[in-house]
């Protein structure tokens, strides 16, 4: 088999893009390296979660899911539906005793959080955060592709 010019070209560009940070996958990539959740916000989450905060392996747990359609959007998800993500569409997360208000919802992420939002699998994530007795707390996000850390800053 031969390789023309061409094809060392194609394959050398694709080396360079890869080894430079670009991901091709439904990750966070080289375009949103500063993503990252509001801490301030995600703590007001956690108060005001009501029936909407459980507790898994000793951690209490929020899960939400956003989304960008006209704006950016935010949904409590319920234990039983805080899966990962499919890309699908649930119409039982839309209502309005699991809304939160579309101030919080821009406030939940910090600088570019929406087109991060927007650039995901059908312009949806969902986002979990636990925190523990300690006061520690972490984030992950899916956005179509499985569960990845989420900064908090």
């Amino acid at each position: 088999m031969r390789c023309s010019r061409l094809d060392l070209l194609g394959f050398t560009i694709f080396v360079s893009l890869v080894l430079s940070g670009c991901n091709f996958l439904p990750g966070f990539g080289a375009a949103f390296p500063d993503f990252s959740a509001n801490e301030t916000t995600i703590k007001m989450l956690f108060e005001t979660a009501g029936r909407f905060l459980y507790e898994e392996n000793g951690q209490q747990v929020i899960t939400l899911y956003c989304g960008v359609t006209e704006g950016i959007h935010c949904f409590y998800l319920e234990h039983a539906t805080a899966e990962s993500y499919d890309g699908t569409w649930n119409p039982d997360i839309d209502n309005a005793q699991s809304q939160i208000s579309r101030d919080v919802a821009r406030e939940i992420f910090n600088s570019g959080g929406w087109k991060f939002v927007e650039h995901s699998q059908n312009n949806a994530v969902k986002v979990r955060c636990q925190q523990s007795t300690e006061e520690l707390m972490t984030c992950e996000v899916d956005r179509g592709g499985g569960w990845q850390p989420l900064p908090i800053r």
